[in-house]
């Protein structure tokens, strides 16, 4: 893990930690992270069905299936 100094929009953070519930910055960032990156994965993964280059299956479809495969 590394230790970044950011400035972040307080009111921004405060307004995602009553959302979610969170307790910490630290927990609010790596959740908004983690949300980014799958979020933009599954961008890619539609691009290339769309375009022909994937054959979409009820596996990669469900994220659940995905986690319990990483376990």
């Amino acid at each position: 893990m590394t230790v970044t100094s950011v400035n972040l929009d307080d009111e921004l953070i405060e307004t995602a930690q009553r959302l979610t519930g969170l307790g910490t910055k630290h927990e609010v960032i790596d959740l908004a992270l983690r949300e980014l990156v799958q979020r933009i994965k599954q961008q890619l993964l539609a691009e290339r069905i769309a375009a022909g280059r994937l054959t979409p299956t009820p596996q990669l479809l469900d994220p659940r299936f995905n986690e319990a495969a990483r376990r």
